[in-house]
């Protein structure tokens, strides 16, 4: 059977359209497959979750120690507006008051002591003016 160059070179763009449309559908089938298996490890999660709770009970109430009573909070995503490692804690605003105290006493603006504890609290290691001059 012979195939005129024009039937070939449509066969051919008809095959790379076909090839292009099965690339397509098999990234969305695996994008899809992940958000699927996600959704399945959340929901063992929360059964393994479940199943502990009962167990708790159920040893509690046979005169044994309990195990984990609450569910574990997840970590937060989103991250802190000034880039912080942690939240400020009573300590860390202590300190804060105590760096303001120091830059006015030593007479240097406050607005240097907040970038110092700023730095501090984004996990970084500030340098201080008596460091330098050593």
């Amino acid at each position: 059977m012979w195939y005129s160059s024009r039937e070939i070179a449509r066969l051919e763009s008809a095959l790379e359209d076909a090839l292009r449309r099965a690339e397509t559908a098999e990234s969305r089938l695996a994008e899809e497959r992940k958000r699927l298996d996600d959704i399945v490890a959340s929901e063992r999660q929360s059964k393994d979750w479940f199943a502990l709770q009962i167990t708790s009970r159920l040893v509690t109430k046979n005169g044994g120690y309990g195990l984990d009573h609450e569910p574990r909070t997840p970590v937060a995503t989103t991250p802190h507006p000034k880039g912080f490692i942690r939240e400020p804690t009573e300590i860390d605003e202590a300190k804060l008051e105590f760096y303001k105290k120091c830059a006015r006493d030593a007479g240097a603006p406050e607005e240097d002591a907040v970038q110092k504890w700023e730095a501090e609290m984004r996990g970084e290691m500030p340098t201080y003016e008596m460091e330098s001059e050593q």
